[in-house]
């Protein structure tokens, strides 16, 4: 028995984003230092990226493609609190030995100011002991 049931068309399919030219990888690595640049140390946002990468290097890429290729780069604005906790340890026993310490994390400098942050925010003096936690209560 032949099966003479009449097939439905498929309704279409949820709407596409826009085509982009595809950029080969190579162009993306000959950038990244513009993209470390524009994203990490300017700040910018990964619309104002687009734009001036789009306006540079004469080409259409989507936002989207930028937040995955600077992910896939390895480009991070910000640093976890593993990280964080150590180098407050690194920077401690080089303080021991009195050496100077200069952080770099992801190719970013960290600055003095950001190390003295994360020592409190840790809990952790200057001269790399603990630091006492005020219990005093407003009674």
């Amino acid at each position: 028995m032949a099966n003479t049931q009449q097939q439905t068309p498929k309704p279409p399919g949820p709407k596409r984003a826009r085509d982009h030219a595809t950029i080969t990888s190579n162009k993306w690595t000959d950038h990244e230092n513009l993209l470390f640049q524009l994203y990490v140390t300017e700040k910018k946002s990964y619309k104002e990226v687009r734009r001036i990468m789009n306006e540079k290097c004469k080409w259409s890429a989507s936002e989207r493609q930028y937040k995955g290729k600077i992910k896939l780069m390895g480009i991070y604005r910000n640093t976890e609190e593993r990280e964080r906790k150590a180098v407050i340890k690194h920077i401690q026993r080089r303080r021991e030995k009195r050496k100077e310490s200069y952080v770099r994390i992801r190719k970013h400098q960290i600055s003095e100011d950001n190390l003295r942050l994360w020592e409190k925010k840790l809990g952790i003096d200057t001269n790399g002991s603990a630091m006492a936690k005020s219990s005093s209560s407003p009674i």
